[in-house]
């Protein structure tokens, strides 16, 4: 309940790996009749036609999240659980090896400023190249005959904007690390949420082949582990500190709720000091 009250709290996320049942369909029958040929090619076009929008578009990638049947964020109860302890730490009912509270709080600062760039870019890319890949997809289970030669065009010229997205996303990830590389932890923990997140985007998606099945659930698996490890960690600590708070005194849970306020203006004010000096 400290936290609540100290900052936004967070669902708990269900990280249970599964391998998600994707039935193939890809012998497609095509009748030759010119009126089903007609319809075919439309088909075509409107998936072109999407593959356009999505190309010059970063307006839509949020409904990703909407889509996706992935819970709150890993990142956020980790980031809760560190958050949790800045009250409790100030108040002196538990120690952090020396470390003051201002510097736990710059790096609680730092780590919502890494967060929202990598959010708005290396996030936004990735996703938008995996929508991108799913509309192409789409296309392999049309015969040559359906597309003109627009189209066949177009369908290069999408795979390579899928290309240069995922390259810009890397550019960015490796600019945090370069900016920021005490925290590259961190960095690696958003970046398995993302690989967890696309992965299991794409396995909903029923158009993967069995190798690319098999390839996303061992992406989904891993980045499962990874955030399991470091969810984990950050939950252990947790769980001391309130062990120590449920047996300390009416005067150490006074100086705590007394802490809050102050510590939460301090990281508003030091946040918006960072965003004017960004």
């Amino acid at each position: 309940m400290l936290f609540e009250e100290f900052a936004e709290t967070r669902t708990t996320v269900d990280t249970k790996v599964s391998n998600v049942d994707v039935k193939q369909n890809v012998d497609v029958s095509v009748d030759a009749k010119p009126g089903i040929r007609t319809d075919i090619v439309k088909d075509v076009d409107t998936i072109i036609n999407k593959l356009e929008y999505l190309a010059n578009n970063m307006e839509d990638v949020e409904e990703f999240a909407n889509e996706s049947q992935l819970n709150e964020s890993t990142v956020d109860q980790i980031v809760s659980a560190e958050l949790y302890m800045i009250p409790v730490i100030a108040a002196g009912v538990v120690g952090a090896a020396g470390i003051g509270v201002g510097v736990l709080i710059k790096r609680a600062v730092t780590k919502a400023k890494i967060r929202a760039k990598h959010k708005k870019v290396v996030r936004a890319n990735k996703i938008k190249a995996a929508k991108m890949e799913i509309y192409v997809k789409e296309l392999r289970d049309y015969k040559k005959q359906d597309f003109d030669d627009r189209s066949r065009q177009k369908v290069q010229e999408f795979n390579k904007k899928i290309e240069e997205l995922k390259q810009a996303a890397e550019d960015m990830n490796g600019a945090l690390i370069e900016k920021y590389p005490k925290y590259t932890d961190f960095i690696g923990t958003l970046n398995s949420e993302v690989r967890m997140e696309i992965a299991q985007f794409m396995l909903d998606s029923k158009l993967l082949t069995d190798a690319e099945k098999e390839r996303y659930q061992k992406t989904y698996r891993n980045a499962v582990r990874s955030l399991d490890r470091r969810l984990k960690k950050a939950e252990d600590e947790k769980k001391a500190a309130e062990e120590k708070v449920k047996n300390a005194s009416k005067e150490d849970l006074a100086r705590i709720e007394a802490e809050k306020e102050r510590l939460q203006q301090e990281f508003k004010d030091r946040e918006e000091t960072e965003d004017s000096e960004a």
